[in-house]
């Protein structure tokens, strides 16, 4: 048990620190390290967590499809909105965990950890106005509230 918070821990934090590099940029690619970096970290730390349910090998194409539609969440602000609606990010990072419905995750868990980023990452971003605390925040939000999913 104490190994499983370690890395949930570890994988957080280094998840704030992917989030933000990825948002800092300076470097070529810097981008890709938010959305696959955060996204994998994700994705290894929830099987990890499930522990021998989680290493299953029928469950291939919900973790894909959970992977792909992370990096896809992570990609974007939906700016579309006419502003960076950070409330509607939170909320779309976590509905990219839909697909882990097919492993077992109630979709009713999923929807709940939705709404608790949706709150923790707007709220967040419009309190603290320092873009390292929101980006780090932020990418921290994302993996420290995966036990959620295995509720």
């Amino acid at each position: 048990m104490v190994v499983k918070i370690l890395l949930w821990a570890g994988f957080s934090i280094a998840s704030g620190v992917l989030y933000r590099l990825g948002g800092k940029g300076g470097f070529r690619h810097a981008k890709g390290l938010r959305r696959f970096g955060c996204s994998l970290l994700f994705l290894s730390l929830f099987i990890a967590l499930r522990g021998s349910q989680g290493l299953n090998l029928r469950a291939i194409l919900p973790y894909m499809a959970t992977y792909a539609l992370s990096a896809l969440a992570l990609s974007t602000y939906h700016d579309y909105c006419g502003f960076d609606n950070f409330w509607l990010t939170g909320f779309v990072y976590g509905l990219a965990a839909l697909p882990l419905a097919w492993v077992g995750v109630h979709i009713w868990v999923i929807i709940v950890r939705a709404i608790l980023l949706a709150i923790s990452i707007g709220w967040l971003r419009a309190r603290t106005g320092k873009v390292f605390i929101e980006e780090l925040g932020s990418g921290f939000l994302y993996l420290v509230s995966l036990p959620i999913l295995l509720l």
